[in-house]
């Protein structure tokens, strides 16, 4: 289930947050272009020499490094597959949307199990917060991400903006979003296939989720699974309602355990 806005720009698309990053202070507008596969955003860059893509996931905290690409002594780390672990390192030097960054920290992992995009071209996943920017505009009309500083952000007024707040819990961004009447707090994910909701959210709303009696392949930085999926007549996300909206139950308890904000799920902006 996809839905396509046209000349529609979601707030969600406008991360206007401070997002404590590097390497673009002395900019006011950066562009950087990305192609899509399996419904994920894919940007050009190059690690140390290296020409690759990385995966852009808003959801991810930092820089996860492919392990076929430099490995590290690993780590455990808790996120919304579970405990997971991924080695630490340092980047000497990265170049993404024609801006270089160095000297910056990174983790790595076996990615491996993203086969849609060739294993020796898929340098990683990177999130939004590398940026020093305060507004990520992520246009899916023309297929570019556009880094603007906040003073020099002029939305289009061919677009129809519709408003909703945002937070940054610990890196992570994340929105209100209303289900049966209640406001629960859902992470903001570029780099997901699909919507998740825990458990716990799910069981106290099966009153109103329909079981689709289909399952769907996910993919994460952890593997690829198969999942029921489910779907509510509708939700609000602001003042945007969106109709027949599918996700899939995951369990978020080592997730939620780590954070200091209770989290309630996942929005995938790749389903509106």
């Amino acid at each position: 289930m996809r839905y396509i806005f046209k000349n529609i720009l979601f707030i969600s698309f406008l991360l206007t947050l401070s997002l404590h990053g590097v390497g673009l202070n002395a900019l006011n507008i950066v562009n950087i272009p990305f192609t899509t596969s399996d419904g994920l955003i894919l940007i050009d860059a190059e690690l140390e020499g290296r020409p690759g893509v990385f995966i852009f996931d808003t959801g991810t905290e930092s820089i996860i490094l492919n392990s076929q690409v430099r490995s590290a002594e690993e780590q455990e780390f808790h996120t919304v597959d579970g405990i997971v672990t991924m080695g630490k390192m340092e980047i000497r030097s990265l170049w993404v949307g024609g801006v270089q960054l160095e000297n910056i920290e990174a983790y790595s992992r076996d990615l491996s199990h993203f086969s849609s995009i060739p294993n020796n071209s898929l340098l990683g996943l990177i999130g939004a917060n590398i940026f020093e920017s305060e507004v990520i505009h992520i246009d899916h009309d023309k297929n570019v991400i556009r880094v603007i500083q906040s003073k020099d952000y002029r939305p289009n007024k061919s677009y129809k903006t519709i408003t909703t707040s945002l937070n940054e819990v610990e890196d992570v961004i994340t929105m209100p979003v209303k289900i049966d009447g209640n406001t629960y707090n859902f992470i903001i994910d570029t780099g997901s296939t699909t919507s998740f909701i825990d458990s716990s959210v799910k069981e106290s709303l099966a009153h109103v989720l329909d079981d689709k009696g289909k399952k769907v392949r996910i993919l994460s930085s952890h593997d690829v699974s198969f999942k029921n999926v489910y779907s509510f007549d509708f939700i609000h996300l602001g003042k945007l309602k969106v109709l027949n909206m599918e996700m899939v139950e995951t369990d978020m308890s080592d997730l939620i355990n780590t954070m200091e904000t209770e989290i309630h799920g996942i929005i995938s902006l790749n389903q509106l």
